[in-house]
């Protein structure tokens, strides 16, 4: 909310949200709220959607003082390798108009051409068509 205030109080065209899907899954569990709560209020100032998976927060400490490393959080997997709700969001990515870019970190990347038909069939068999144009 305070990127969204920030691009209205600018009130450019030129300026938008870059919305980090993997990054608000992280922050949405850290919150105990759903993704959707948490980016529905601005999707009306998104202008690019920022595509990949993780294991959402993890609970469990994940270093010696008992924090949580966010490098390990954010795994940058391949959509449906986490715990995303790929079937949950479909409809909003669908609706909107921002191209998606899709990155997966090169240990878990397959081919470009794999990727796009796994990510576009993902999508497609919760029901929900995106534009395979938007993907690239």
């Amino acid at each position: 909310m305070v990127l969204r205030g920030l691009v209205n109080r600018i009130g450019s065209e030129r300026i938008g949200i870059c919305l980090d899907l993997g990054h608000a899954h992280i922050v949405a569990e850290l919150r105990r709220t759903s993704l959707e709560a948490l980016i529905e209020p601005v999707l009306d100032s998104v202008t690019l959607f920022h595509a990949h998976d993780n294991l959402g927060a993890r609970w469990q400490p994940t270093n010696a003082e008992g924090g949580i490393d966010p490098l390990k959080l954010d795994l940058h997997l391949p959509p449906g390798q986490g715990t995303l709700p790929w079937e949950r969001l479909a409809p909003r990515l669908a609706g909107h108009d921002a191209p998606l870019v899709l990155e997966v970190h090169p240990p878990h990347r397959p081919r470009a051409d794999e990727l796009h038909r796994a990510f576009t069939r993902r999508l497609a068999e919760r029901g929900q068509a995106l534009a395979t144009a938007r993907l690239r």
